[in-house]
């Protein structure tokens, strides 16, 4: 069976699963779970300023969830700068 270009066609992306992409940026139980460290590990390394984070608003005023970049994640992981 042939694909015609340009019909049906898929990109690389297209075959890789949704769980195997990384996401951009990770809430503290998804940190958890993709660094297989405890969320009041992570949540320690926040508070002692180990760990940066960013607080979304809405309306000017921040949401109760804060977020992690995921290159953020991987510096505080390696233990780098």
């Amino acid at each position: 069976m042939s694909v015609e270009h340009g019909r049906g066609h898929h990109g690389p992306e297209d075959t890789i699963p949704v769980w195997a992409k990384r996401p951009e940026v990770y809430i503290l139980k998804s940190a958890s779970e993709a660094s297989g460290l405890s969320v009041e590990l992570i949540r320690r390394a926040v508070r002692a300023g180990d760990l940066r984070v960013s607080n979304p608003r809405v309306a000017g005023r921040p949401i109760s969830k804060f977020v992690i970049d995921a290159d953020e994640l991987r510096r505080w992981l390696l233990d780098q700068p």
